[in-house]
């Protein structure tokens, strides 16, 4: 795609307070990002150059710090901990 003037940026938007977890029947986790607050932080990230974020404090923890500090097994244990809390 080099010269065609295209970007390509790959959004993890984390939780958004749209219909998605009442429609899907699921359960949103933490703070909701604001769908306002998503595109900003896509334009953003697109005027720099990037080409991926990790949108909103909570979801960058959760998917980009944890991981490197925590054993895959602490980690499914402490999503499970959390997931299982949320669906009482």
């Amino acid at each position: 795609m080099s010269g065609q003037n295209v970007q390509v940026l790959a959004i993890s938007p984390g939780a958004t307070d749209t219909n998605f977890f009442s429609e899907s029947g699921g359960v949103a986790v933490g703070n909701l990002r604001t769908p306002e607050g998503v595109v900003k932080a896509s334009i953003e990230a697109l005027e720099k150059k990037k080409i991926s974020k990790i949108d909103g404090f909570n979801n960058y923890f959760t998917s980009a710090i944890l991981p490197r500090l925590l054993t895959r097994n602490r980690m499914v244990n402490l999503v499970y901990g959390i997931m299982k809390k949320q669906l009482k």
